[in-house]
């Protein structure tokens, strides 16, 4: 059949308009190894399996996402899992003894993909080891290209020689800052992005129906209640509940707010020392 010009047109825009296609493998044994050294857990506190499920959403259309452990390990378990599956991420256990043996199965199962699937453009891998060297030298020999996601602690540069693109999760989950109020720092973090969010979930809270309610009625604000309702107005959709929740914890250190709980630990935010950079004189 000749296709003509329109023809021709349309099916060159429909090509240049698909996402590349991406399958997706986590160490998850390295991955939960490396996040204990913060005294993070990648579901509890990162909302780890759905926050990168959504980041790649953005760009690229995700054909697997499969993750790897011995859950055989206490640490992860059936419990685990299950969370993991019903983020939609395949789980595969590797029950065979030692280190490499999840490095080994994740090598194993890319280059089948590698050479059964032609359609994945991209494979990223989300770990520290750099036993993926190798895989990531066939992925490039055969035209498709490697992404590798790791953690700063415990990574080898030599990595980045051989993989097409790297990020690392510090900066994609603003390890730091978690790490800062997890462990009860006075100090918060300052970086311009995180400034400029903890004071506008300050901002929001002193523009919002329910901090007017309890300027009118005495009425407080619940934390939890509060975040419930700032969610669905936060403009930035890759930050995570937890996330959110953790600017507020920022921002009252930062005293733009003040959280207190009660003799019940039930959390409320009141006025902070600072409340005058977000409310005039008038209306406070």
């Amino acid at each position: 059949m000749v296709l003509g010009k329109r023809s021709k047109n349309r099916l060159l825009v429909r090509r240049i308009t698909l996402k590349p296609n991406v399958a997706i493998y986590v160490d998850c044994d390295n991955l939960y190894r490396r996040l204990e050294e913060y005294g993070l857990d990648p579901i509890s506190d990162l909302n780890f399996f759905q926050k990168i499920s959504e980041m790649f959403k953005e760009n690229y259309n995700i054909i697997k996402y499969t993750a790897f452990a011995n859950f055989d390990n206490t640490k992860m378990g059936l419990t685990v899992h299950n969370v993991i599956y019903n983020y939609g991420v395949y789980v595969k256990h590797c029950s065979i003894d030692g280190k490499g043996s999840t490095d080994m199965e994740i090598v194993i199962e890319a280059i089948t993909d590698l050479f059964r699937n032609p359609n994945i453009d991209y494979f990223v891998i989300i770990s520290n080891d750099r036993d993926y060297i190798p895989l990531f030298r066939v992925i490039k020999a055969e035209n498709k290209r490697s992404y590798v996601i790791s953690t700063k602690n415990g990574f080898n540069e030599v990595v980045n020689v051989f993989a097409d693109h790297h990020q690392y999760l510090e900066d994609l989950f603003e390890i730091e800052l978690l790490r800062e109020l997890n462990n009860g720092e006075d100090t918060v973090q300052i970086d311009e992005n995180l400034m400029e969010k903890y004071k506008k979930i300050a901002s929001l809270f002193y523009d919002s129906r329910m901090y007017k309610s309890y300027k009118e009625n005495g009425n407080t604000v619940g934390l939890n209640g509060y975040l419930q309702a700032i969610r669905k107005t936060w403009k930035d959709k890759n930050d995570t509940y937890q996330l959110i929740r953790k600017y507020l914890y920022a921002a009252s250190k930062l005293e733009y707010i003040l959280i207190k709980k009660d003799e019940n630990g039930n959390e409320y935010i009141y006025e902070g020392r600072k409340m005058s950079e977000f409310v005039s004189e008038d209306t406070a």
